[in-house]
């Protein structure tokens, strides 16, 4: 506030000061950004309409919006939800009665991402993989493996087995999530009693192992789903080198055998 006194003269006789007190009072600035409605499907209630925000106090400020060039009678808060696209337009009015600029934002429409279909690759793959395609939505999406870096391609290389998350977001409208399991065998263990590799086993798949040493003696046969090779033979332990196996598993209803070394290391 600002106080101005002001002398009123006539014939060069000066009257009594008067003072005017000036009150100056910013205008209102509302911030609202353009935005999307995401859509999933056909059906219009399937939509999930986009929220303009002012950022302004509604106890503070009255608004008038606009859909294009035509007033929305209805529309008097300090935010809007959209559920058309195209331009909305807001302006502000203080309590002080200050009118703001109007500010305009368009909302436009983007489909949202359904669903998931996540390919592992092969079990016992050279390369095991995890492909993901998106079903619905629009894109560009972005691929996430268990809370790592986003990547643009939807291919995942050289797995460890095990279980792994995957996500896909794109930049408005889409977050989904599903899991798929790698197959394949751990290329060594470490039986020290510490907690951690103590055993070998396959995880993952439903089949029986026999574990041979260099010279093709059996020294083990177990099973998926049991606890695993303690690195023993005849309650022996045995010395770090690499040891093979066979593995006997079903896949999509047919036997399969697969063979390959592993390495003890003590």
């Amino acid at each position: 506030t600002v106080v101005y006194t002001v002398t009123p003269t006539y014939n060069g006789c000066p009257g009594s000061p008067i003072q005017i007190a000036v009150t100056i009072h910013p205008l209102p600035v509302p911030e609202i950004t353009d935005g999307v409605i995401c859509t999933a499907g056909s059906a219009p209630t399937q939509s999930e309409p986009y929220t303009l925000d002012t950022n302004l106090s509604p106890a503070t400020h009255t608004f008038q919006w606009f859909f294009g060039a035509n007033l929305i009678p209805t529309a008097s808060g300090s935010t809007y939800v959209a559920t058309q696209t195209g331009t909305y337009t807001v302006i502000a009015t203080s309590n002080a009665g200050c009118v703001s600029d109007p500010v305009s934002a368009v909302v436009s429409e983007m489909p949202r991402g359904e669903s998931l279909i996540i390919e592992p690759s092969a079990p016992f793959s050279d390369d095991s993989t995890i492909t993901v395609t998106v079903i619905g939505g629009g894109g560009p999406f972005l691929y996430q493996l268990d809370g790592g870096a986003f990547q643009s391609s939807n291919v995942f290389h050289n797995l460890m087995q095990g279980t792994h998350t995957v996500t896909v977001v794109d930049a408005n409208c889409t977050n989904l999530n599903g899991t798929a399991e790698i197959i394949n065998f751990p290329k060594y263990f470490t039986p020290n009693g510490d907690g951690f590799h103590d055993t070998w086993n396959i995880s993952g798949v439903d089949g029986s192992i026999w574990i041979f040493d260099r010279f093709g003696k059996l020294l083990k046969q177990i099973s998926t789903d049991g606890s695993g090779w303690d690195g023993t033979y005849n309650g022996r332990e045995l010395p770090s080198t690499d040891y093979w196996f066979v593995i006997d598993y079903a896949q999509n209803g047919a036997g399969k055998t697969f063979r390959a070394h592993f390495s003890l290391k003590r």
